[in-house]
């Protein structure tokens, strides 16, 4: 925003002239006294003022970056939660299935030894079977020889 000289001496002009006749006298010392350069204080509220907008523009674009960033970071983290979450499946998943190879793997062993022990009760079973024989046998045996 650029304040014209121009409209500036007009407005201090008015400003100075007096309604009073009286005080006109006076204030015309006070107009030789008055050196205040307005241009200058005009020049340096502009630069002022540019430099108050360079400042706004920057700041305005580093909130605009910073929002972008939060934006990607809550893309990243609900991702990151998606991700978590399938890896928890994951891991449930691969502990199911090696849940599952144990109780396979331990039902082989129960059924080989469950085969293994009716080997035995029938190889059991024969022995005491050769052995009763082998009793009633020699049992006849003395009772013959008596």
């Amino acid at each position: 925003m650029f304040i014209y000289f121009s409209l500036v001496q007009d407005i201090i002009i008015t400003k100075r002239e007096p309604s009073n006749p009286e005080a006109s006298s006076k204030h015309l010392n006070n107009l030789s006294i008055d050196t205040t350069d307005y241009r200058a204080k005009i020049l340096n509220a502009n630069e002022h003022n540019l430099k108050a907008q360079k400042g706004r523009d920057s700041a305005v674009k580093k909130a605009a970056k910073f929002e972008e960033k939060a934006k990607q970071y809550d893309e990243l983290e609900v991702k990151f939660k998606e991700m978590k979450k399938e890896k928890e499946q994951l891991e449930r998943k691969i502990a199911t299935q090696a849940k599952h190879s144990e109780e396979k793997r331990l039902r082989t062993r129960i059924a080989s030894r469950q085969d293994i022990e009716k080997q035995l009760r029938s190889s059991r079973n024969e022995y005491q079977q050769k052995i009763s024989i082998g009793r009633e046998h020699s049992s006849r045996q003395t009772v013959r020889r008596r």
